[in-house]
């Protein structure tokens, strides 16, 4: 009854964050990393889309319908949308829809999940759509895309951080190595977790008190609060912080940063 601040931390779903029952997301929500995801594949000059969707639980089905509606409102055009089931193990008709198209697709864009998107990608490159730029969300980071091998090669999705050299993200992911005597094994969302404790705790020392509504007031007041991952700001939202998705590229083998950037800016 919002009588204590929750805080989600691998979760972008957005009917949880609500200000006045004092939820709050510690990531990004979906439609921010669906928007980032067209807003990135305009910039590249790509013009039109396929999206592959599933109505088995909402990330499936809203990522792909945010993606389509800012992709075509900034001038693309979505070809078609193929739906599929998590347990499907076989994409074969959709593929061939897709290649009966009249011109192949610039993109595609899911937010499907592994080992699902590695059997699509093996499928697309073996009907020659190898071609197609694929773009997804934050799952394949979360599932290990990269795991698929040279099918994954090229592939875009957005996430939360990037460890680049000097950033704050390298600094901790090297420090936690050195302590456990192994890597984190899930990077962005362990990051998260950090993050969510950073959050508490300044909240705390700002309010100087363990009341559990003055936590909340403090974190609902947080502006450019620098984290693991990236810097955060609350206030003024309704518990869904304002921070930048990460877009990676895996680039010979290699998870690397194509883009970063607060959608709409």
């Amino acid at each position: 009854n919002g009588q204590v601040p929750v805080l989600f931390v691998a979760s972008t779903e957005p009917v949880l964050p609500d200000a006045e029952l004092n939820s709050f997301l510690v990531p990004f929500d979906d439609p921010a990393q669906a928007t980032a995801a067209a807003e990135f594949s305009l910039g590249e000059g790509w013009e039109t889309a396929v999206t592959f969707s599933s109505a088995d639980a909402p990330y499936f089905e809203q990522n792909p319908a945010t993606f389509t509606e800012v992709f075509e409102a900034g001038g693309g055009e979505v070809l078609e949308d193929y739906t599929y089931s998590l347990e499907d193990a076989d994409f074969s008709t959709q593929v061939n829809a897709m290649a009966d198209l009249a011109e192949p697709p610039d993109v595609l864009y899911t937010s499907m999940l592994m080992p699902l998107i590695g059997t699509l990608l093996g499928q697309l490159d073996a009907a020659g759509l190898g071609d197609v730029e694929v773009i997804g969300a934050d799952a394949f980071d979360a599932t290990g895309v990269i795991s698929a091998g040279a099918d994954a090669e090229g592939v875009y999705y957005t996430t939360h951080g990037f460890p680049g050299e000097g950033t704050r993200m390298k600094a901790f992911l090297d420090a936690y190595e050195a302590q456990n005597g192994e890597a984190l094994e899930t990077v962005s969302f362990g990051t998260l977790a950090a993050d969510a404790v950073l959050i508490v705790a300044d909240a705390y020392a700002r309010a100087g008190e363990l009341d559990p509504a003055a936590i909340a007031e403090e974190i609902k007041a947080t502006e450019d609060l620098e984290l693991i991952t990236e810097s955060v700001t609350y206030a003024g939202t309704n518990g869904t912080p304002i921070k930048p998705v990460f877009i990676h590229q895996i680039v010979d083998g290699e998870i690397t940063l194509a883009d970063s950037f607060i959608p709409g800016e």
